[in-house]
């Protein structure tokens, strides 16, 4: 069977979910599972933890690339709190070996077999995606497109799941083009690493995915048979009892960051109330002023 080449990107915070989003996809894939972790200033523990999760399956290796490689260096990253998530732009120059790859966010969870993701391809596309059934509920999709420059009739894709079709990005110098409008409209976006993509690939030049593959629990749009959790709006580390939760637990109480996991729900209890404080003072604070 061929290997199926798996990105992922986390910085030390988020290194217990890249656990989570292995054990997901490996409990399901029963293909040879070639993952690369960018690592954004993991912990050498949790760099070996995370080896020791990739060792249990017989199917998967894990590769961490530390400092996610000297080619970002020069990528869009000061201005954003984690470089990591520029890290999907680089892949296809940075792995040539791959004609086809998957990038995933590790605030996921996979139900599906992910070679039926690979199976589905890009066609003559450079990437596949899913519509971003979550970004009405942020921000209003029609002026976020207008600002942005983006066709009305473009479909807005979200980047944490994509397959990218590794020669027509090359060809195409796709990554360069990516950084370049990053940079240069870097006052401008709402999602850094989002928007630029769905600037290049607008009007609608890529290839559009089921909903399944991408469903976010907390939209009303959501899919009765979701192929993936996406932990957009809610996570349940912060919230244990939010859609698609269960799911998520039951993979992150057999992880070997399950503590650390369960920590970072006390610590969000606290976290909450504090934040909701702190905006009700700076929602009355100008009454207050002279």
């Amino acid at each position: 069977m061929k290997t199926l080449p798996v990105f992922m990107a986390a910085n030390d915070a988020y290194a217990c979910f890249v656990a989570t989003t292995i054990m997901s996809i490996a409990e399901r894939t029963t293909s040879p599972l070639q993952f690369h972790l960018f690592d954004d200033g993991i912990a050498s523990s949790r760099r070996q933890k995370l080896l020791g999760v990739a060792a249990q399956y017989p199917h998967v290796d894990l590769a961490i690339h530390g400092n996610l490689d000297r080619r970002l260096d020069d990528c869009p990253c000061p201005w954003y709190r984690t470089r990591a998530i520029f890290s999907r732009y680089y892949i296809a120059d940075l792995f040539p070996e791959y004609d086809l790859s998957l990038y995933v966010d590790v605030d996921m969870i996979f139900q599906a077999n992910v070679a039926e993701l690979f199976s589905l391809g890009t066609e003559e596309h450079g990437l596949a995606a899913c519509h971003d059934m979550c970004l009405d509920a942020i921000i209003d999709a029609s002026q976020h497109k207008a600002a942005l420059g983006i066709a009305p009739e473009h479909g807005y894709f979200n980047n944490g799941m994509i397959l990218i079709n590794g020669p027509v990005w090359r060809a195409d110098r796709v990554s360069e083009h990516l950084t370049r409008i990053a940079l240069e409209r870097r006052p401008g976006v709402t999602f850094p690493s989002q928007d630029p993509m769905n600037m290049y690939f607008s009007p609608n030049n890529y290839r559009l995915l089921p909903p399944r593959w991408n469903s976010m629990p907390s939209s009303p749009r959501a899919v009765a048979d979701p192929a993936v959790l996406h932990y957009t709006l809610t996570k349940p580390w912060h919230e244990p009892a939010s859609p698609g939760a269960d799911r998520f637990w039951e993979i992150a109480r057999r992880c070997p960051f399950a503590s650390e996991i369960w920590w970072k729900r006390q610590q969000w209890r606290i976290i909450k109330p504090v934040r909701r404080a702190r905006r009700a003072i700076a929602r009355f604070a100008p009454r207050f002023q002279t």
